[in-house]
């Protein structure tokens, strides 16, 4: 793939990044294809760590946010390896709440490219050193592919998916790997945002909280660190009518 030049990089420079890299999904040039099933395989699978995650990373606070879109749903194609929809295929009983075999092929890629980057920090000795988080901006996609005739996924048993305001559409994954502070295993309820993790990691670069805007996240250190704290008292979720 290559990098997406035209994208306007200055702006993440600006805000105190030494270098920014960009691959965006709407302009992702996939050398050597057309072909819209590798392209949405290449998307789920994230191709190759990146190779910012070198053994100069030692050397100063890096930041990678690696969003890996191929799992969408909606407005990308329901393909993944042969190989692995019959893995999953294999796997399908009645009753199940999850029938899709190729959209669980695609989760599968995406698993599997966590897990390069995750070898990469072990074998550049970064691991010890590197919070890593992993989470996603909304609940699965319960419409249907136009290549088939079922629901891309199951969200059960929470109510409805991506684009409500019901647990289906905003309860996700959120896991946090954070050497000498979270304990292996551990699970907190405690209800987060999104929003908390711009704080979080400010924190957890022992920078000074900002103070030119108001605070719209909190820092969930002590949370992370497994100490008595509500992050908040309410949760209050709200969305706009578009158009």
């Amino acid at each position: 793939m290559e990098p997406d030049r035209d994208f306007p990089l200055q702006g993440h420079v600006k805000r105190g990044l030494d270098d920014a890299l960009n691959l965006s999904i709407g302009m992702v040039k996939c050398q050597g294809t057309k072909d819209e099933r590798q392209l949405s395989v290449s998307l789920a699978d994230g191709a190759n760590p990146p190779d910012e995650i070198s053994q100069e990373s030692n050397r100063w606070p890096w930041l990678v946010c690696r969003s890996l879109r191929g799992c969408r749903g909606f407005d990308i194609a329901i393909e993944a390896k042969t190989s692995d929809i019959a893995h999953f295929e294999r796997k399908l009983r009645p009753g199940l709440n999850h029938q899709n075999s190729v959209y669980a092929a695609m989760v599968k890629s995406l698993d599997d490219s966590v897990g390069r980057v995750l070898a990469r920090l072990k074998k550049r000795g970064l691991d010890r050193s590197t919070l890593v988080i992993f989470t996603s901006d909304n609940g699965g996609y319960l419409g249907t592919d136009k290549r088939q005739t079922m629901p891309v996924t199951s969200n059960a048993p929470l109510r409805s998916g991506k684009g409500t305001l019901y647990e289906g559409g905003l309860r996700v994954p959120l896991i946090v790997k954070w050497p000498g502070v979270t304990p292996v295993g551990a699970e907190c309820g405690e209800p987060v945002a999104l929003t908390d993790l711009f704080y979080t990691l400010v924190a957890a670069a022992g920078l000074p909280k900002p103070t030119n805007s108001p605070a719209d996240g909190l820092d969930l250190t002590r949370l992370l660190k497994r100490q008595p704290r509500k992050a908040r008292k309410d949760t209050e979720n709200h969305a706009e009518k578009r158009n």
